[in-house]
């Protein structure tokens, strides 16, 4: 009866985790790719455990990469505890159970933040909270950097702004000691990902703006007592090189204004409005809360979003390579959440079906990018468009593009058809 009681309560949470699940299993590539090599072989250089797969994409004042590799630990352990009881280091196609469990780690992550994600528009007594989290998780890069890209280090970076944001409406309005966890936590953010500095400042802004003082105090306090990783992580895992001579080229490169800021948002290119128009949507959830007694959260959260905004704009590879929608701002994934479902709170069923129509899209878009209609790279939805129209693409293996074949496409992408041996 008890289990019964608290499925009906959490329904919601575990429709939304179990539908994660079905499609993160179905799609899962259990590889390390890109940076994760870099990322993977610095998991296993903070265990000293030798690999000499990994070894060579180590690379020297590789900073950035420790926090990811400190929260893939757990489950690269777990993996490889089990190689060494049977004896042998397991390898399936060239998936390693080492490999996959740094996939798993990236699933997980991704499913703490969904329900945290409940917890924040539970606290701001917002409805709408599966369509809202659904709806954000596939319409941008979340669901792809937590399942295709599993080994990069933005499912660990969504999961802790969404426990960054949590914290914030949690403690900021009430009792102010909670605000200790914020400043604990924010080191390991700008661990995971160093452009993550920034967030701290709209909140601290607040603070000053009101004179609340003991609440800047509390938050300080938190941070002094986690900012020891810094210098550790620096000696003892960056090859005792503090500044790269990549990291300084890369500074010199640097331009004087954020002149990529409007690019991230609007360029065909993996802009996130075009990827992902669902945040437009949210967006205007925000600032009309601005009009509401949230109204101080919500410039929070609008400051928190405009300052990632800004400071990725001085990143000169803001497409991010190849990618799904932004991925540098992937990390936004619970104010994304937030506005939408307060702009669904505030204009009921017609901006439901707009939010699920724009959903959609961003699907449609994903597999049209996944199983290379268009190039991943530096090509547009305007191209996905064009090579529909024409039933040509010179990218679909030699294959004309029409319904038939992209869905069976899709079909032979999903893992559970090689697992389950159903189909043959």
């Amino acid at each position: 009866m008890n289990i019964f009681l608290t499925i009906v309560k959490f329904k919601k949470v575990i429709i939304a985790v179990l539908i994660f699940i079905f499609c993160a299993l179905g799609l899962n590539i259990y590889r390390i790719q890109g940076d994760g090599d870099a990322y993977f072989a610095v998991t296993e250089a903070v265990l000293h455990i030798p690999d000499p797969e990994s070894a060579p994409n180590m690379r020297n004042g590789y900073f950035f990469s420790a926090g990811c590799a400190f929260f893939n630990i757990p489950f690269y352990l777990s993996a490889y505890t089990v190689e060494k009881a049977i004896g042998k280091k397991l390898d399936f196609n060239g998936i390693t159970l080492r490999s996959a469990s740094i996939n798993i780690a990236s699933n997980f992550y991704m499913i703490m933040a969904i329900i945290l994600a409940f917890q924040i528009l539970k606290l701001l007594n917002l409805r709408y909270m599966l369509i809202s989290i659904l709806g954000i998780l596939f319409s941008t890069s979340a669901f792809t950097v937590s399942v295709v890209m599993p080994s990069y280090a933005h499912a660990v970076d969504i999961f802790l702004i969404t426990l960054f944001i949590y914290l914030i409406l949690k403690y900021s309005e009430g009792d102010p000691r909670g605000l200790f966890w914020v400043g604990a936590l924010y080191p390991a953010m700008v661990m995971v990902r160093y452009f993550n500095f920034v967030l701290i400042v709209p909140l601290l802004l607040r603070f000053i703006l009101e004179k609340e003082y003991k609440k800047i105090g509390k938050v300080l306090f938190g941070m002094l007592l986690t900012i020891w990783i810094f210098p550790l992580v620096f000696i003892f895992y960056s090859n005792g090189m503090v500044v790269s001579k990549d990291n300084v080229d890369a500074l010199i490169r640097f331009p004087l204004f954020p002149k990529y800021a409007l690019k991230l948002l609007v360029h065909p290119i993996h802009g996130l409005f075009i990827w992902s128009p669902v945040v437009i949507l949210s967006m205007l959830g925000l600032i009309k809360m601005t009009d509401t007694n949230k109204k101080r959260n919500a410039y929070v959260l609008l400051g928190i979003w405009a300052l990632l905004v800004f400071i990725y704009g001085f990143f000169c590879d803001w497409h991010a390579g190849w990618s799904f929608s932004s991925r540098y701002l992937v990390g936004l994934f619970p104010i994304y959440v937030i506005g939408l479902a307060y702009f669904l709170d505030r204009y009921g069923k017609w901006a439901a079906i707009l939010s699920v129509l724009a959903t959609f899209y961003s699907i449609f878009l994903f597999f049209n990018w996944y199983i290379c209609v268009f190039h991943g790279q530096f090509e547009t939805p305007i191209d996905m468009i064009r090579f529909w129209l024409s039933g040509k693409s010179h990218y679909f293996s030699g294959q004309k593009v029409d319904l038939n074949i992209f869905l069976q496409r899709i079909f032979n992408l999903f893992r559970y058809k090689h697992i389950l041996g159903f189909f043959r």
